[in-house]
């Protein structure tokens, strides 16, 4: 039975069964435990920890032996990582009082309510992860106040309103996933220029905005070259050319733009992109031909550009990409024939040329490999 919490309790009136328990290691004194286990009973009673799957909490007085909580050599609670703990109701504001916190990861629980001013003033933390809850309300541009943030997710909520640009701020930030929310508005551009930024994903969500209307500014802004080797935007409203929303990304390796609104041609300057690994631009409205600089990207494993509206003959180019394992150019309107270079992708498992007007044969080589 969980001990009732006291204001009043001291290190000499609270049992601990914990022979490893050594209160050398920890501050002398101990109001300062105490703060922190105050703190603590705090989380725990507002998001409803007698009922989390796992639970060690406030069996003995060391919170540095709770599950999820790591701790310094000084006992200073470093990180909260409670992850699918089972926790609910809203994130307490309390927390933003455990300011050395360099981990704060709530991430697949049942959280509600908005994103308490408080941890804003978690200035030492590099990972905030709130993913996979039901957080409503903005994301605040006060987030650029963690400034030692390095890795953000929240992901899978039910968050609106627009991105804020100030997130560019965020110098550090390496990793930033606001997918599956309620945003609208543009993509700031400013995210393609943040300094140490590697991973962009804001799939669905409700972004619109045409990239090629950009202000000079941001033109000016997107002449740097940008660090991201992942970028996905499906499932938004976003529209543009394919050059004006990927013109800097120099370093992209997984790109993925599919069911938007993009249109115009691809264009033969594709192949600046030597380091795709994955490309997606289905369900957009691009047209014309298919570029046989397509070709020259020997690293491609999965190119995926069905629905779209692409004309033209098949480039046998792309037999070249001796590495592919996927090729989708369904519901388009390809004609000619399928060009025999096919035969030497020999990695090729799924592949999809279905409502095109392309005739002739695969070679059998190819057939016995492929997923139907």
């Amino acid at each position: 039975q969980l001990p009732s919490y006291t204001p009043s309790i001291t290190l000499s009136n609270i049992p601990t069964n914990n022979p490893s328990y050594t209160p050398s290691l920890r501050p002398s004194s101990p109001p300062s435990i105490l703060s922190q286990f105050e703190i603590l009973w705090e989380v725990y009673d507002s998001c409803g920890g007698s009922s989390w799957v796992t639970n060690n909490w406030f069996e003995q007085i060391d919170v540095c032996l709770f599950n999820g909580v790591g701790c310094d050599e000084s006992g200073t609670v470093e990180s909260l990582t409670l992850a699918r703990y089972g926790l609910t109701n809203s994130i307490p504001t309390i927390i933003g009082l455990l300011p050395s916190l360099m981990t704060l990861d709530f991430s697949e629980n049942a959280i509600t309510g908005t994103l308490p001013s408080q941890i804003f003033y978690l200035t030492e933390l590099s990972l905030l992860d709130f993913s996979k809850n039901s957080i409503i309300g903005t994301l605040p541009e006060n987030i650029v106040m963690i400034e030692k943030l390095e890795h953000l997710r929240l992901d899978d909520n039910m968050l609106t309103g627009t991105i804020p640009s100030l997130l560019w701020e965020l110098n550090l930030l390496e990793y930033l996933n606001l997918s599956s929310n309620y945003l609208t508005g543009n993509l700031p551009n400013e995210l393609f220029v943040m300094e140490n930024l590697k991973t962009l994903l804001i799939a669905n969500n409700n972004l619109s905005g045409d990239s090629n209307t950009m202000d000079r500014k941001s033109r000016g802004l997107l002449t740097n070259e940008s660090k991201i080797t992942t970028l996905d935007v499906q499932n938004n409203q976003l529209s543009g050319n394919l050059m004006s929303v990927a013109f800097n990304l120099v370093s992209v390796e997984t790109l993925l733009l599919g069911s938007n609104k993009f249109t115009g041609s691809i264009p033969n300057e594709i192949d600046r992109f030597t380091k795709l690994l994955t490309i997606n631009l289905s369900d957009n409205g691009f047209s014309n031909g298919l570029p046989s600089e397509l070709g020259r990207i020997t690293s491609l494993s999965y190119l995926n550009l069905s629905r779209n509206k692409l004309t033209g003959q098949f480039p046998s180019e792309i037999g070249l990409i001796d590495g592919l394992t996927t090729l989708r150019l369904g519901s388009n309107s390809l004609n000619g024939n399928i060009p025999s270079e096919l035969a030497n992708l020999v990695y090729l498992e799924v592949i999809d040329f279905g409502q095109n007007n392309l005739s002739g044969s695969l070679y059998i080589g190819i057939l016995e490999s492929l997923d139907y």
